[in-house]
């Protein structure tokens, strides 16, 4: 197990991790010893960002050598770096999600996930402009960018007669 000394504190290397790890929170704030310096450095680092290394070693935790990162970008060029070394592992990852999604989905996370989801896209609660029922002709404000009648009624009596006129024609 690999060690390193920073501001009087021990970080190891466990053969598994990517990173070194204090195995106490320094201060209020990181364990991860690059995180801790750019701390040190910089100050806090903002939500939704990431310490990145530069030069792609994890283990070159020069101050010059690390960088703020939007986290989804960076999370997504280290993804890309990952399928160009093992152009599998995206089939072994899909595979694994598939397995496991619909468990996810009925949980009280997915759920809430959805729920938030749909919120945010305003789903059920826009309006598409008025427009005139291909059945009835009458006006209406659709509520779906496909939607072609005012009501089920008149969308039921149109499938009806179309499925009764195909009949008659065969």
């Amino acid at each position: 197990m690999q060690a390193v000394i920073y501001n009087g504190r021990k970080y190891r290397k466990h053969p598994k991790q990517k990173y070194y790890y204090s195995s106490r929170n320094v201060g209020a704030y990181s364990r991860c010893l690059h995180r801790q310096m750019w701390y040190d450095a910089y100050g806090e680092i903002p939500k939704g960002m990431a310490v990145h290394h530069k030069d792609g070693n994890a283990f070159n935790n020069s101050i010059e050598n690390l960088e703020l990162k939007d986290r989804g970008k960076h999370q997504s060029e280290h993804m890309a770096e990952r399928l160009k070394q093992d152009p599998e592992l995206y089939k072994r990852l899909q595979s694994a999600g598939i397995k496991i999604a619909p468990e996810w989905h009925r949980s009280p996370a997915g759920i809430e996930w959805h729920k938030q989801h749909a919120a945010n896209f305003k789903f059920g609660t826009r309006k598409y402009g008025e427009r005139i029922c291909k059945r009835c002709s009458g006006k209406y404000e659709a509520n779906h960018f496909k939607q072609k009648f005012c009501s089920n009624k008149c969308k039921q009596a149109n499938l009806y007669w179309s499925r009764k006129l195909q009949k008659d024609r065969s």
